[in-house]
């Protein structure tokens, strides 16, 4: 199975962000698993194919600041 984050980002006033590069948290240059999204006009974005694991997912956006995210698919916790 695969699974898939979707989310919005925001600015400081809640107004979404275009734009931003939001990522799973692996590094494009190490891992076959990196995915991303980018956020459309009114700041929301999807990360597809995902496999199950835990992710810190992060943005990267042009004078703006972002706070990083944790999921975690696939898991039973008991």
């Amino acid at each position: 199975a695969t699974y898939a984050v979707r989310g919005r980002v925001v600015d400081p006033n809640g107004a979404g962000v275009p734009g931003v590069r939001v990522h799973n948290g692996i590094s494009p240059l190490t891992a076959a698993g990196y995915r991303y999204g980018i956020t459309d006009a009114r700041g929301y974005y999807t990360i597809p194919n995902l496999a199950a694991g835990s992710y810190e997912v992060s943005g990267f956006g042009y004078r703006w600041r972002t706070v990083p995210l944790n999921y975690n698919f696939g898991t039973v916790v008991v």
